[in-house]
This record gives C-alpha cells, sequence and structure tokens, in this order.
C-alpha cells in the first residue's frame, strides 16, 4: 500500500498514440515483523470502587451550593475574610497588596499559606499586624526573599455552611429525583470509569509490551502525515483563542521546526502502535460472526430495536469497515485478556 504523496517525479517524452510514461519514488507500508504477541503479560495498577468516591462527589456537588454566613469568632480554615490590607515591603507600600475592603478566603493562600496561617485566630472588628518572609520560590518576583510587613483591619468573618442532602437539592442541583437515585446513578457511573480507567491502563501497558517486541522502520512520510494532523487540531484550538501559528510562535518565541518536535515523539509512537495492531490484527485474524454485526449495531444505535430497522441499516453501512471494526476490538480484548491472565 502506497503511504505517501509520489516524490522525484519524471515524465518521459510525450509520444502521440502512445501510453505515457512516467517514474517516481513512493514510500509503502512497511512491514512489521510481530513478536511473540500471544505471551506478553503485563501487571497494571487497578483502581476499586469505594463508598468513598460516592461522599467525595456528593461534598463537591454539596460545596457548590454551599452559602457563607457571618459568624462572631476568630477566623478557621475555609473561612472568608472581608479586610482592609496594607502591605509593605523595605518600608515601602507594596501596591499590588494593599487592598481596602477585599475578600480573603483561608486556604486558598492568595498571599501565600503563611499569610493565611498568620490570619487563622485573629478576630474581626479589631487591627493587627505581622511580618511574613518569602521564599525564593514564591511566584511573585518583588516579594522573593523579602519580608512584608501586614497591617490589616478585618471587618468580619464568614463561615462556610453545607446545605443539608435532600430530595429538594437534589432536585434542584442535579437531573436527578431523589437522593437515593442520586447515590445509586453516581455509584454507577464511577464503577464505569472506574472501568474504563482499568482498562486503558491495561491497553497502554499492552501497547508497551508490543512495542519492545515488535519491530518496523515507519517512512519519514508515514511520521510527517501524522505530524501534520496533530498540527492542523493545534491550530484549531489556537483559533478558538483568536490565535493564528504565526502569532503562537511568535509569543512563545518558538521555531516552525521546533513547533513540529512538539508532536514528532508522540506521531511516531502513534503511527507505530497503529501498524503494530493491523499486523496483530491480521495475523490473529478474529472470525466476525452475524451475531456480532448485530450487536455491534445495537451497542452503537440502542433505539434500534427491530430485525427490519437492522437490516435497513445494513444495507447503508460499510460492512468491511464494520467487520475491521470488530476484528479490532475482538483483536484487543484477546491482547488484553491474555496479558492480564
Amino acid at each position: 500500500d502506497v503511504v505517501d504523496y509520489p516524490a522525484d517525479l519524471k515524465i518521459n517524452d510525450y509520444e502521440k498514440d502512445k501510453p505515457l510514461k512516467f517514474t517516481c519514488k513512493v514510500d509503502v507500508k512497511p512491514e512489521v515483523k510481530l513478536g511473540k504477541y500471544q505471551k506478553i503479560k503485563v501487571k497494571y495498577d487497578a483502581k476499586t470502587f469505594s463508598e468513598d468516591d460516592v461522599t467525595t462527589q456528593i461534598n463537591a456537588m454539596l460545596d457548590n451550593h454551599a452559602v457563607y454566613n457571618e459568624v462572631e469568632r476568630s477566623i478557621q480554615e475555609n473561612d472568608i475574610v472581608r479586610l482592609d490590607m496594607k502591605a509593605t515591603v523595605d518600608g515601602e507600600e507594596f501596591a499590588p497588596w494593599t487592598r481596602q475592603n477585599v475578600g480573603l478566603r483561608i486556604g486558598a493562600e492568595s498571599y501565600g499559606k503563611d499569610t493565611d496561617e498568620a490570619l487563622i485566630g485573629k478576630s474581626a472588628k479589631e487591627d493587627h499586624e505581622f511580618d511574613i518572609k518569602f521564599g525564593s520560590d514564591y511566584p511573585v518576583s518583588d516579594v522573593q526573599n523579602k519580608t512584608v510587613h501586614f497591617s490589616v483591619t478585618i471587618h468580619d468573618v464568614k463561615e462556610k455552611q453545607l446545605p443539608e442532602l435532600t430530595d429538594e437539592l437534589v432536585q434542584k442541583a442535579t437531573s436527578y429525583t431523589s437522593v437515593d437515585d442520586y447515590k445509586s446513578k453516581l455509584e454507577a457511573q464511577l464503577k464505569d470509569q472506574i472501568e474504563k480507567d482499568n482498562q486503558q491502563a491495561v491497553h497502554e501497558k499492552v501497547m508497551e509490551a508490543l512495542d519492545g517486541i515488535c519491530k518496523v522502520d515507519i517512512p519519514n512520510g508515514m511520521i510527517q502525515f501524522e505530524i501534520n494532523q496533530r498540527k492542523q487540531q493545534y491550530e484549531n484550538i489556537l483559533k478558538q483563542s483568536n490565535l493564528t501559528v504565526e502569532k503562537y510562535l511568535q509569543l512563545s518565541n518558538q521555531s516552525m521546526e521546533q513547533f513540529e518536535d512538539m508532536f514528532k515523539g508522540e506521531a511516531e509512537k502513534a503511527v507505530k502502535q497503529q501498524l503494530i495492531l493491523e499486523a496483530v490484527q491480521e495475523d490473529y485474524d478474529p472470525e466476525v460472526t452475524e451475531e456480532d454485526i448485530i450487536a455491534e449495531i445495537k451497542q452503537a444505535m440502542p433505539q434500534i430495536e427491530s430485525d427490519e430497522e437492522i437490516a435497513k441499516l445494513r444495507s447503508e453501512i460499510n460492512d468491511d469497515q464494520l467487520n475491521s471494526m470488530i476484528k479490532r476490538k475482538k483483536t484487543l480484548d484477546f491482547l488484553h485478556s491474555t496479558a492480564t491472565a
């Protein structure tokens, strides 16, 4: 199979009433030297379901609907504090951190972890002063390796209060009708996601193992084609931010060659894995039955139920593509199951 555009095209002189002859060079699909793929074994860290996962999801939903009420006590973690703040560095006011009537959530580390900790325990309706030494790794360069003096007036302290988990809240915040329904669906979704994550983990390990035992020399044209595909996808993402590739290269101080190098490693890996899977599939050659085809159609389009609907759809789709897709799934199922047995 030809896998790239022709190069070094040479056309012979035209002669009337004679076939036009030409020569060119083309890259062809390379042969893969398969290792003993039937015997690969892999280990992976399987995820397991825990009720704590459901609790975490519920708490996140409750947190999104939390309210903050003013309290008469000293500051604690996760409180929101309204204050006036003056910051000075080496005796000079540090304007970016000098604010009036600003809201600050304790724990967000807006001015560093140590600043939040210094505010914990302080009371509202009072003035407070303290010094914080910032290290060389702090992201604000103007205060790196310097001591900042803070003078704050705390106006009020508000405490986060989570709502009660009720059917009414579930109906308001989600598409479910009750707490029990919500928990049940969450559990099913989490289990489904864990299964998908485990399958992906197995797949990645299997592909690593196949990469180690299969040999193939990939033509540069195939790699460049994949690079171009990835470049196009990246360009589409840039367009969503109203950026061109040229502007992106200018902002990131990159050349086009450096830009393409971003994709080269993953592009080569993707092409090699595709070639290996195709070769394994051809060698393994799983059988595709009529039952397999019908099951695939029903899985892809669960709204189709009657034999007449299935027969109509069969007449409209490409059997070769469908058979190839089913063979790929069976090949992957075989590799995953034997590698983890």
